[in-house]
């Protein structure tokens, strides 16, 4: 089986107008395994939210073919779930904690990417950038629905209002997709903060450009902080060799 070699690096900073970061990213590379998270700062302790991602994820022991790996990963996943509803529901009054999660799973020459939110999956091969996930929001909605087009969705007020996350209601579906995986592959999986700030032209400059996931997390990190930076940014890059 190819592609077992990954390298990979990560960053995650609170940007310039938050107080703090409610981002987390998590790498495994020895798992074949890569996160991030982005707590919803319009609930309750989205930092919380995040950190019980990381929490459930970061001493998972991932065995067995992809399909296997994948299932392990997702039942983490719905475990931090549970536990943050629970939480919720225990609260006086109710407060809920919520994040988006993006995870990575890769082995051999097959991947799987689950999610839930808007918190992104992109590939870099041949020269072009493609993003793997779509985003469980409300402006992503009414562009499946032919309401709006990408370019207004990206401009759109509402475009901070999520469909889908971790913590947020009853129950939980996280949306799965498997891909294909090539050496020479390079993957993003970031927060809002870092796509939104640059957008996809200079995501796929940056990551075609950088010779190692170092270069390449550190020149996305230092353009997203040379504009505006309103929300915290964060990504992972990953490097199939």
């Amino acid at each position: 089986m190819a592609n077992t070699d990954w390298r990979s690096a990560s960053f995650s900073h609170r940007g310039k107008q938050r107080e703090g970061n409610e981002d987390r990213c998590l790498e495994r590379p020895e798992q074949g395994l890569w996160l991030v998270a982005d707590g919803m700062g319009g609930h309750h302790r989205g930092d919380f939210a995040s950190d019980m991602v990381i929490t459930v994820t970061s001493d998972l022991v991932l065995e067995g073919e992809l399909s296997q790996r994948s299932k392990t990963l997702n039942v983490a996943l719905e475990t931090a779930h549970e536990r943050l509803c629970r939480v919720s529901a225990n609260s006086e009054p109710a407060l809920q904690s919520g994040t988006t999660v993006t995870a990575c799973v890769m082995l051999g020459d097959e991947g799987c990417v689950l999610w839930a939110g808007d918190s992104r999956l992109y590939r870099w091969r041949d020269k072009s950038l493609s993003r793997l996930t779509h985003d469980h929001s409300f402006v992503e909605e009414l562009v499946a629905q032919g309401k709006l087009t990408a370019e207004q969705a990206s401009n759109d007020p509402r475009s901070n209002i999520i469909t889908r996350a971790i913590g947020i209601e009853p129950s939980l579906t996280l949306e799965a997709v498997n891909f294909s995986v090539t050496s020479g592959d390079r993957y993003l999986l970031c927060t809002d903060g870092l796509y939104r700030e640059l957008g996809e032209t200079q995501l796929e400059v940056i990551l075609g450009n950088a010779p190692s996931p170092d270069d390449a997390v550190a020149s996305l990190q230092e353009s997203a902080l040379a504009g505006a930076a309103n929300d915290n940014i964060t990504g992972v890059v990953v490097f199939a060799l």
